[in-house]
């Protein structure tokens, strides 16, 4: 055979065999296409659910809302019907939380400044400020989330007040840990709001829920704990019984009983049962023991997240 003419048709057979890769790979590429503009209008159809749910139809093109931060995760907040009110919402994905907040920003600083200031990164936990959401003692609360796996998720809430410092961005989360208060049985003694029986409480986050450490709570009352008991033996030595008495004891000694027993410290809230019981009447001690009953060693505040 002539050299020339087998060269000559090698490209003629090369192409019929490279045709069907060219066509396959066209064909794929169509596929990826179709894919991708199927898989955005899954989500685009997810996002406009979500934001129907939570009354944010039309966000995008509505100049109402007001974009604070976009990366890792979006947060826009707008104005309320209610004046110097606020809804927040945090997005990341298809993952949303909504909350709102009341406006206590002076005239020289915008409302967005205001809000911005309670709402950032701490490590890896984005705070939240949530005011309104609670009983009295948590009104103003922290909202904590946090991207685990994946997915933007909802560790619990902080309480604003009852906190040491001023801090504008989440008070309640420093050195590692989230200080919250007990308020299960806040409104229980003497009135909603008076003589309570709360305690202040030390949690972390573990696989991303709030936890109790027991230890450092426990640390952390040991002061409030003989406060509580040097005002008993005051009180006993200055004034006499009357109406509003037991109401001191039970916020008081009484308390001690129920903080020994939340931390698991069973010897001590024995001794101190035994103690409060003495001068306690009939009716508070069926109250106190009532309130044992409920308490749950190390459980979340009352009006926390589930």
């Amino acid at each position: 055979m002539d050299h020339k003419a087998e060269a000559a048709q090698v490209p003629h057979m090369t192409g019929h065999r490279v045709w069907p890769w060219l066509v396959l790979l066209a064909t794929i590429q169509v596929l990826v296409v179709l894919c991708l503009w199927h898989h955005i209008r899954a989500e685009a159809a997810v996002y406009r659910a979500i934001d129907q749910q939570l009354g944010l139809a039309g966000a995008a093109g509505d100049p109402g809302w007001v974009i604070l931060y976009t990366k890792p995760v979006t947060v826009m907040v707008k104005k309320g019907e209610i004046e110097d009110t606020a809804t927040i919402v945090v997005r990341y994905g298809a993952d949303q939380f909504k909350y709102g907040t009341q406006i206590f920003c002076s005239d020289k600083e915008s409302w967005t400044e205001w809000i911005k200031k309670g709402v950032g990164w701490k490590g890896k936990y984005l705070l939240v400020l949530n005011d309104g959401s609670g009983t009295d003692w948590r009104a103003a609360t922290d909202a904590v989330l946090m991207l685990r796996g994946g997915e933007l998720v909802e560790v619990g809430s902080i309480a604003r007040n009852h906190q040491d410092n001023d801090d504008p961005l989440g008070p309640g989360y420093h050195d590692g840990f989230f200080h919250d208060v007990f308020d299960k049985f806040e409104g229980d003694v003497g009135g909603f709001g008076s003589k309570g029986v709360g305690w202040p409480i030390t949690m972390r986050e573990a696989n991303g829920k709030f936890v109790v450490d027991l230890d450092r709570t426990w640390a952390e009352n040991e002061a409030r704990i003989r406060t509580n008991e040097a005002y008993a033996v005051q009180m006993m030595k200055e004034v006499a019984r009357d109406k509003w008495w037991p109401d001191d004891l039970l916020a008081t000694l009484g308390e001690n009983v129920l903080i020994a027993k939340y931390c698991r410290r069973e010897q001590e809230a024995a001794i101190r049962l035994q103690r409060a019981r003495k001068v306690m009447d009939k009716q508070q001690r069926s109250r106190l023991s009532d309130m044992l009953k409920e308490l749950v060693p190390g459980e979340l505040p009352f009006s926390g997240f589930p």
